[in-house]
């Protein structure tokens, strides 16, 4: 299904810097539209993250693939 690269031909530091800073968008974008949203109704809703690592590892799994990531 996936065709991954070696481990050796990857980028591992630029994947895992790229990875850091997209889970913490990914974060910060969540938390500010549940405090909209909490605003808007009027009621605190809990937030569940559970998304971010599934959306994580997919990304993952075809950034690896692409050349940028590749040595």
């Amino acid at each position: 299904m996936f065709d991954i690269p070696d481990f050796s031909r990857i980028k591992m530091l630029k994947l895992s810097l790229h990875s850091l800073l997209l889970c913490i968008l990914l974060s910060l974008v969540s938390l500010i539209i549940n405090d909209v949203f909490s605003i808007i109704v009027d009621k605190r809703i809990n937030l569940n993250l559970f998304f971010i690592p599934i959306i994580m590892v997919f990304w993952v799994l075809i950034a690896v693939k692409k050349p940028t990531y590749q040595k």
